[in-house]
């Protein structure tokens, strides 16, 4: 996570449970930084960073919206049908947009 962070120096984590993490940051600079690229994701799961508070709603984010890039599908298996499915197995979304669409 460090390089993909751009970190300038080291972190310490603590597990709080209920997943749920503590990270410290030696510097306001890198917490600032990493703030700022997220949400992340790290062995297939996504996750996002915020800033600690006293009282942390469980079912916060309860969504973080991002962007996919599908790539390497063959052309001819690029169909409204297709991609709908492959949208359909990584859940709801709010928009789309495509550099082509089906002429056919």
């Amino acid at each position: 996570m460090l390089e993909q962070w751009g970190m300038s120096e080291k972190i310490t984590a603590c597990e709080l449970g209920n997943k749920h993490f503590l990270f410290n940051f030696d510097n306001e600079e890198d917490l600032n930084s990493v703030l700022n690229q997220g949400p992340f994701h790290h062995n297939f799961c996504m996750f996002v960073l915020v800033c600690w508070e006293p009282i942390v709603d469980e079912n916060y984010p309860s969504m973080v919206p991002f962007w996919i890039q599908l790539q390497g599908i063959p052309l001819h298996l690029c169909t409204h049908q297709n991609l709908e499915a492959i949208g359909d197995r990584l859940g709801s979304g709010q928009g789309r947009c495509c550099r082509g669409e089906d002429q056919g």
